[in-house]
């Protein structure tokens, strides 16, 4: 399981570091195109965060239906 978790943690600095730069450019220049793509970009790091929580909320119930049988 440990490695879903720095899959997702290098998946969400990828994600992160062009958000960042896209927002950057926006505070900068006020263009809407910026924006957006920093808006996509964060909304795609959202989407990692939860499905890695996914991830391991369903590791814990497998573990806890393989340990009643």
């Amino acid at each position: 399981m440990d490695i879903v978790y720095w899959v997702a943690l290098a998946l969400l600095v990828i994600m992160m570091v062009p958000a960042t730069a896209y927002y950057g450019a926006y505070v900068f220049t006020g263009q809407v195109y910026p924006r957006m793509m920093a808006v996509r970009f964060c909304r795609w790091a959202v989407m990692i965060v939860l499905a890695t929580f996914n991830i391991a909320i369903l590791k814990h119930i497998l573990l806890t239906i393989f340990a009643w049988l």
